[in-house]
Protein backbone atom coordinates (compact mmCIF):
# COMPACT_ATOMS: atom_id res chain seq x y z
CA UNK A 1 0.00 0.00 0.00
CA UNK A 2 1.25 3.49 -0.84
CA UNK A 3 0.42 6.75 0.85
CA UNK A 4 0.27 9.74 -1.45
CA UNK A 5 0.40 13.19 0.10
CA UNK A 6 -1.31 15.94 -1.86
CA UNK A 7 -1.67 19.64 -1.29
CA UNK A 8 -5.07 20.68 0.01
CA UNK A 9 -7.08 22.20 -2.81
CA UNK A 10 -10.66 23.40 -3.07
CA UNK A 11 -11.62 20.11 -4.72
CA UNK A 12 -11.21 18.50 -1.27
CA UNK A 13 -13.02 21.19 0.75
CA UNK A 14 -16.10 19.10 1.53
CA UNK A 15 -13.99 16.09 2.52
CA UNK A 16 -11.79 18.18 4.81
CA UNK A 17 -14.74 19.74 6.61
CA UNK A 18 -16.50 16.37 6.87
CA UNK A 19 -13.32 14.95 8.40
CA UNK A 20 -13.34 17.80 10.94
CA UNK A 21 -16.94 17.03 11.91
CA UNK A 22 -16.14 13.33 12.34
CA UNK A 23 -13.12 14.15 14.50
CA UNK A 24 -15.23 16.43 16.71
CA UNK A 25 -18.05 13.89 16.97
CA UNK A 26 -15.60 11.22 18.12
CA UNK A 27 -13.60 13.51 20.43
CA UNK A 28 -10.47 12.63 18.44
CA UNK A 29 -7.20 14.55 18.47
CA UNK A 30 -6.42 16.98 15.66
CA UNK A 31 -2.67 16.39 15.85
CA UNK A 32 -1.08 17.18 12.50
CA UNK A 33 -4.20 18.87 11.11
CA UNK A 34 -2.61 22.34 10.93
CA UNK A 35 -5.18 24.02 13.13
CA UNK A 36 -8.26 22.52 11.50
CA UNK A 37 -9.99 22.51 14.88
CA UNK A 38 -9.54 26.31 15.12
CA UNK A 39 -11.33 27.31 11.91
CA UNK A 40 -14.89 27.48 10.64
CA UNK A 41 -14.29 26.96 6.92
CA UNK A 42 -11.98 25.33 4.43
CA UNK A 43 -10.92 28.73 3.08
CA UNK A 44 -9.90 29.84 6.56
CA UNK A 45 -8.00 26.59 7.12
CA UNK A 46 -6.16 26.68 3.79
CA UNK A 47 -4.91 30.20 4.59
CA UNK A 48 -2.46 28.68 7.07
CA UNK A 49 0.32 31.23 6.57
CA UNK A 50 -1.85 34.23 7.45
CA UNK A 51 -3.47 32.40 10.39
CA UNK A 52 -0.02 31.63 11.76
CA UNK A 53 1.10 35.24 11.36
CA UNK A 54 -1.97 36.48 13.26
CA UNK A 55 -1.42 33.92 16.02
CA UNK A 56 2.22 34.93 16.48
CA UNK A 57 1.28 38.60 16.47
CA UNK A 58 -1.16 37.96 19.35
CA UNK A 59 1.53 36.09 21.27
CA UNK A 60 4.03 38.90 20.64
CA UNK A 61 1.58 41.50 21.94
CA UNK A 62 0.87 39.45 25.07
CA UNK A 63 4.60 39.17 25.76
CA UNK A 64 5.19 42.93 25.66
Amino acid sequence: MCLKLVRPIHEYADQVMQYKEEMLANNDSFDGCEGLEEVNSFLEWIDFENRLKRKFEKWRQIGT
